[in-house]
């Protein structure tokens, strides 16, 4: 799937494809979100989470570097390099 192809889609779709298909990255938290990353047919997707619903807000194609940075902030890599 393209990442025009994924983003025509609904966001029930988007999200049902992502929890079938996806791989899970991790989690960032954000003012009044929890943002969701997954890996998906070549690319990365946020799933944005209003946290006082608990309900699915957008879901988008992330490219940012910085922001893909912040999901790998919490791993220390110097166990694997001893």
């Amino acid at each position: 799937m393209t990442i025009s192809e994924f983003s025509s889609l609904s966001i029930p779709k988007k999200l049902q494809l992502l929890k079938e298909k996806g791989e899970f990255v991790g989690n960032r938290q954000v003012p009044s979100y929890t943002v969701s990353l997954f890996a998906f047919s070549g690319f990365f997707a946020e799933v944005h989470i209003l946290k006082n619903l608990n309900q699915v807000q957008w879901i988008e194609i992330q490219n940012n570097k910085q922001i893909l940075a912040e999901y790998t902030n919490d791993i220390d890599l110097n166990e694997l390099l001893d």
